[in-house]
């Protein structure tokens, strides 16, 4: 509950209490997925550093218990993200190309998360070929899902970066123009501010300042 309405700080607290409680009790094959709630809540406030920290205690419960390896992709992948959010991009490939040995036994959602999140790996080490496989991957994944608009227009905008990136201004233009009325229509402002300051980029690519 308190995880879904971004309460943090008491998620976390009730996350740690299950955690002291599982740890003495015989349920400790849940140990992992405690500790990965632990580890996603400290992601979404930023703090990576103890996001890392319940991600490899999770790792180390799930060697402990013997589970299966494809029980460990979601812990792979977070490592993953997080490391990247740190900079350490070598532990952020190490650990994303043990998730992507996985990729086959994900859903749809697992799997364009972890291809998205992929692709802003390489976009944040400037290999831009890389990033524009993976955010590609990402969106065929989802573009003829009809619950996925959100992901689709997601990747749209991603995608316009990296067109524009490499001189293919018409093809940014047109997901932009499609991200922006999708965006408009359900008011999400942060994703509308950054199609903004692609339309900015394009138009001084392009020199159209009419």
């Amino acid at each position: 509950k308190f995880g879904r309405v971004s309460d943090n700080k008491q998620a976390i607290h009730y996350y740690i209490q299950a955690f002291s409680h599982c740890k003495q009790s015989d349920k400790q094959r849940f140990l992992p997925d405690i500790c990965a709630n632990i580890a996603d809540t400290y992601i979404r406030t930023g703090d990576f550093v103890n996001g890392v920290k319940f991600y490899r205690t999770a790792l180390h419960y799930a060697d402990s218990l013997e589970l299966p390896k494809e029980d460990y992709s979601f812990i792979y992948h977070g490592l993953g993200h997080a490391y990247t959010e740190l900079h350490d991009y070598e532990l952020a490939d190490y650990f994303y190309c043990q998730t992507e040995a996985f990729l086959e036994h994900m859903d749809i959602h697992e799997k364009f998360v972890y291809l998205n999140n992929r692709g802003l790996y390489y976009y944040s080490i400037k290999d831009y070929p890389n990033s524009m496989k993976y955010h590609q991957q990402a969106f065929v994944t989802v573009k003829d899902v009809p619950d996925y608009q959100y992901e689709q227009n997601l990747s749209k905008t991603n995608l316009a970066e990296l067109y524009l990136l490499n001189g293919k201004p018409d093809s940014a233009r047109i997901f932009l123009e499609e991200a922006r009325k999708f965006f408009l229509s359900i008011k999400q402002t942060s994703a509308l501010s950054y199609i903004k300051t692609q339309e900015l980029a394009l138009a001084i690519s392009q020199r159209a300042w009419d």
